[in-house]
């Protein structure tokens, strides 16, 4: 039986691909907006990558 953690998905997006979102998302909603700050936050540590679930991988596939 697989445990919740082995069964996530998570990507790893570069820094170019953040600013693409950043730029792209500003024209978006507010919430989108306060997604990719909030994930940025919580992923501090990765001064150059940023921590991504599946399901918002998927989310952000659709608007390219």
């Amino acid at each position: 039986m697989k445990t919740k953690k082995e069964e996530a998905v998570f990507y790893y997006l570069n820094k170019e691909m953040i600013e693409n979102l950043e730029e792209n998302y500003i024209i978006g909603s507010d919430d989108r907006n306060e997604s990719i700050k909030h994930l940025k936050e919580i992923n501090s540590d990765y001064s150059n990558e940023l921590l991504i679930s599946d399901d918002m991988f998927n989310i952000i596939k659709k608007d390219y």
